[in-house]
């Protein structure tokens, strides 16, 4: 699906020397679903991915309060 959107706009992917890492699938995101599909970019581009492939340990934080909460 997102494959036919680059298409239709005529996307191309840059030549920019990136640097390619791998991060495993995510066994609860395979679905081909487009809501499946943003979880696992969602969860392909935490923060920790990068840190990890950098050797970076990142510090842990305890939150007093819920992130989200119900209104």
């Amino acid at each position: 699906m997102l494959a036919g959107v680059f298409n239709l706009y005529d996307y191309q992917q840059p030549t920019n020397n990136y640097t390619i890492f791998g991060t495993e699938l995510y066994p609860k995101y395979k679905d081909n679903t487009i809501g499946n599909w943003f979880m696992q970019a969602g969860a392909q581009h935490q923060i920790n991915n990068y840190a990890n492939y950098l050797g970076v340990q990142l510090p842990t934080i305890a939150l007093a309060v819920p992130v989200m909460q119900s209104v």
